[in-house]
Parts: structure tokens; sequence; C-alpha cells
């Protein structure tokens, strides 16, 4: 399960805590944690983040077209508002972005029921992408399953 914690504005990165509780609630599931990374700062969020939880993997630094298919094979992404998620959006998976900007309406994800936008100022709480996640991944597994 990737988070794509990282965005070339500071001002729209989501609180290190929150990232831990959420990856706590991913670990409890199940799922491990991949954080991906573009630069130094990001990388050592990523390790500081992953060694903080039980399970949890940094992914090396990668071009394009292997994050590309290293998020291809991922059951779902949960990001800010950055790049790396619109690359998401466009594999179809499922998908939760997180803002604290209204330019929610301009750059979230449209019209797809498993591609999810969460905004609050000053940023969405766990609890709010937690559930966006629940629903998204939900209508994933029923768009997925025979009729």
């Amino acid at each position: 399960m990737p988070f794509l914690h990282g965005s070339i504005r500071v001002d729209k990165n989501w609180p290190e805590n929150h990232w831990l509780d959420l990856g706590h609630r991913m670990n409890d599931l199940g799922y491990t944690v991949a954080f991906a990374h573009g630069n130094d700062e990001e990388q050592w969020r990523s390790e500081s983040l992953a060694n903080r939880l039980d399970q949890a993997i940094v992914w090396p630094r990668m071009p394009l077209g292997a994050l590309t298919d290293a998020l291809g094979e991922c059951l779902g992404v949960i990001a800010t508002d950055n790049g790396t998620s619109r690359i998401a959006a466009a594999l179809d998976l499922p998908l939760v972005n997180i803002y604290n900007f209204k330019t929610v309406w301009l750059t979230g994800p449209q019209k797809r029921q498993h591609q999810l936008s969460v905004f609050a100022e000053p940023t969405p709480s766990v609890h709010a992408v937690w559930n966006a996640w629940m629903q998204a991944s939900a209508l994933a597994a029923l768009r997925e399953s025979p009729h």
C-alpha cells in the first residue's frame, strides 16, 4: 500500500503523526505500507516513518517508468496532492488524495467512485482519510467482482 507523502510544496504535506496513525491502521489490516520518495528530504521522511511502523518498506528512488510499474502492482494508493498521485489515477487504482487547499476541484480525481479526494483546512483528519480509503477500496472490490 503506497503512501505518496511528498510534494514539491511543503505546505501540501500531511502531518507525520497522521501518516503514522494511518500506517498503523493499514498494518492492522495486514497491509505493508510502501513509501516512495523523489528527493533526499522525502527519503529521510520515508525512512523515519517506515522505522516507526511494524510493516513498512521504503522503495528505492526510481525512474518514473519503474515507479509507474510499481504502482500498477498495488491495491491502491493514498497520496498528497502531487504528480505521482496523477499516475495512480491514470492507472485507475483505488486512490485517496489528501488536500489542504481548495484546489481539490481542479486537480483531484474526477468521476471515478473508487478515487476520492479528502479536503479540510488546515488539514484532513486521519479519520476522514481512513473512511475515504475504506469507501474507495470497497467500491473498487465491487467493481472487480464478477456479476
